[in-house]
């Protein structure tokens, strides 16, 4: 790919290598101790140039993801003799003047690997452009994928000049981000390869797995976010191997660290192949080709499956696409031009079909480029600017999201971090004291809101302010048992339910009714919320948001435990982990209180709705409790909403009367 020829000019359109003179190259192997200048000497060296200024420009010097040696980027002012075969990669050994000196005589039965450095213009596989010295200034990575035909550098790389912006505006603009190319080989003229898009994807899964740790001494030091910069075919593959992911328990830290991406073009439900098709011919690789059409079950499939394996709401997927038409390419001689009819390569319908809660406006932009140009961005580029802004907020939720789970994970105890891993999700869950609220609300007869016995609450303007989805705050329905309140909260919980579908939306209810017993049920109520809570999550957020409140629990009722009954359930070692688990789950209702607090706030970024019905049905200190916990969710989760019911009773009036109240008959009608 990196030698650009008349049959490859047709893939500029898929953003193929820019195609003038001067040429980027890749130096891989670079010894850890050489900066620029000893970079630039070596390449004086091996290639015999003859020393003059600006001879060799190195354009990047970074750390190669094995942590073991550098790579670089590199222009020449002329085309070195020693690289101007057809070769699109050369091998050369570093001289003894350069190599490092252990000195001493060397007994060793094992011959010393002879030190060398391998130049291309190939760029396949990863490239890291930037990457630090202090561990501490790692915060996120970026990696930049091309398109059909594309190349992991020239495609980013303003055409005609040198200005590429991941390597020369995008470090100074994103600080504390390491910036990657990926590169991988899809040229469509004169190809033999038969891969396909799972096989193309298989390589990058594998290949994201030797970016090493934030810090490579410690093995255990947080996964770095990541957030992928993808144009066209590169997006299917991303999304591809995120499928692939999901399926391999051995890749879920890899999944947990992927925090979104930004594609350009991706053509999610397929893209306009007719004028390829002449190229590849009878090629091997006709079948990827027509794999990327429209017609192609491949992407309907991968359409389906995507949104249930990146189901995480703490992630984003943001699209660009084109509105501008591409040149498509024609048969000249023996040459392809890109002198063709123009045409929409991948129409915006496409470009924006991504997981369902994120086919709003505020999720895509259009910018007025043809599809090859949607990622070349010049200096001071008004378009690299909107990117830039998506990347930048993109970027921050991503770091935000990853401090706080490597805080909770940081500040976890061993023991009781081992005692989740070790009994694990699915038999934590069975330890709560919980009542299946779904089935007991099944058993609530359905009511028609639009009937007059019902206008007391829906044409309440107390209850049309709370049902804004705007709106976060507590509303109280109180009336007589045959005013049917329990069936007027199973209605709301359904409304509810169907406004989640389309938004971050989490509901939570509970039945007093539902238990038939008194004791615990402060405690039931806490265990049902925290279960419906999980529910809701996918398995990477389930995990962090027990383990917040399991942490919660292990701080405020053992670490701070001064009761003699406390004192005799304090976690052993010697106890098998779900013995320690049940300890903490046993912990005082202030405690729980505390700790699904915790979990909620974990979720500080979604909208949640809370409905309690029947609170009358319960003794008094249940209903303070219940009042207590209203109290401090309002202060930890602002975007959280709740609905109490209750008969209408003088002593329950007396504890939530703090909070706004529709009373039947008393109501304000709007």
């Amino acid at each position: 790919m990196g030698n650009s020829n008349a049959t490859n000019s047709y893939l500029e359109t898929f953003a193929a290598p820019t195609l003038d003179h001067k040429k980027t190259y890749r130096i891989r192997g670079i010894p850890l101790e050489y900066k620029k200048i000893h970079v630039e000497q070596l390449l004086l060296s091996v290639l015999k140039l003859d020393g003059a200024q600006d001879a060799v420009q190195v354009k990047s010097l970074a750390m190669s993801p094995n942590h073991k040696t550098k790579m670089a980027t590199v222009d020449f002012r002329t085309l070195p003799a020693g690289l101007s075969s057809s070769s699109n990669e050369w091998h050369f050994d570093i001289p003894d003047s350069y190599a490092e000196n252990n000195g001493g005589e060397d007994d060793s039965d094992i011959i010393p690997k002879q030190p060398g450095i391998t130049i291309d213009t190939h760029f396949k596989g990863i490239t890291v452009l930037l990457s630090f010295k202090n561990v501490s200034q790692h915060k996120i990575d970026c990696i930049a994928i091309s398109g059909l035909g594309g190349h992991a550098f020239g495609s980013f790389k303003e055409r005609a000049e040198s200005h590429m912006w991941l390597r020369d505006s995008l470090p100074s603009d994103l600080p504390n981000a390491r910036i990657i190319l990926y590169g991988y080989d899809t040229q469509l003229h004169g190809s033999h390869t038969f891969q396909d898009l799972e096989a193309l994807a298989s390589t990058l899964r594998s290949d994201l797995q030797t970016l090493a740790p934030r810090d490579p001494s410690n093995a255990e030091s947080p996964t770095t976010p990541l957030i992928f910069i993808a144009h066209s075919l590169g997006g299917l593959l991303v999304k591809e191997a995120i499928i692939q992911m999901k399926r391999d328990k051995n890749h879920l830290a890899l999944l947990d660290s992927v925090y979104g991406a930004l594609f350009f073009g991706v053509p999610n439900q397929g893209m306009e192949i007719a004028s390829l098709v002449p190229i590849v011919k009878d090629q091997p690789n006709r079948a990827l080709l027509y794999s990327l059409g429209k017609e192609s079950q491949i992407l309907r499939n991968q359409s389906r499956e995507f949104p249930k394996a990146f189901d995480s709401r703490d992630s984003e997927i943001f699209c660009f696409y084109e509105t501008e038409m591409s040149p498509t390419a024609v048969l000249r001689g023996t040459e392809w031009k890109m002198k063709g009819p123009f045409s929409i390569l991948v129409d915006s319908s496409s470009a924006k079909h991504g997981r369902p809660w994120e086919n709003e406006a505020h999720h895509c932009l259009a910018l007025k480029r043809n599809h090859s140009e949607l990622i070349k961005f010049s200096r001071n580029d008004e378009d690299y600017g909107r990117v830039l802004t998506e990347l930048k907020r993109m970027a921050s939720a991503a770091i935000a999201i990853a401090n706080q789970k490597s805080s909770i994970e940081a500040d976890m105890p061993i023991m009781v971090r081992s005692a989740i891993d070790s009994v694990g999700m699915d038999l934590i869950l069975p330890m709560l004291s919980v009542v299946d609220q779904g089935r007991h609300k099944s058993t609530i007869p359905c009511l028609d809101h639009d009937r007059p016995e019902f206008y007391w609450v829906f044409r309440n303007l107390d209850f049309k302010q709370w049902n804004n989805p705007r709106c976060s705050q507590v509303l109280w329905l109180s009336g007589p048992p045959e005013r049917n309140i329990d069936r007027v909260s199973a209605y709301i919980v359904d409304l509810e339910k169907k406004t989640a579908l389309k938004t971050e939306h989490i509901v939570l209810y509970f039945f007093c009714s539902s238990v038939s017993t008194n004791e615990s049920i402060i405690d039931i109520f806490f265990h049902t919320l925290l279960y419906e809570i999980v529910r809701y999550l996918p398995m990477n957020e389930k995990r962090a948001v027990v383990k917040s409140f399991l942490l919660t629990l292990y701080e405020q009722a053992f670490k701070t435990a001064t009761s003699p009954s406390w004192k005799t359930r304090q976690l052993k070692e010697e106890d098998p982990p779900n013995e320690k688990i049940k300890k903490l789950l046993k912990a005082p209702t202030n405690q729980l209180c505390a700790a699904l607090e915790a979990a909620l706030g974990y979720l500080h970024k979604r909208e949640i709705s809370i409905i309690v019905d029947g609170l009358d049905k319960k003794k008094i200190e249940f209903i303070m409790g219940v009042r207590a916990f209203v109290k401090c969710l309002q202060q930890r989760t602002p975007k959280a909403k709740i609905l109490l019911t209750s008969g209408a009773q003088a002593e329950i009036k007396e504890v939530l009367s703090e909070f706004p109240c529709i009373e039947y008959d008393k109501e304000r009608k709007g």
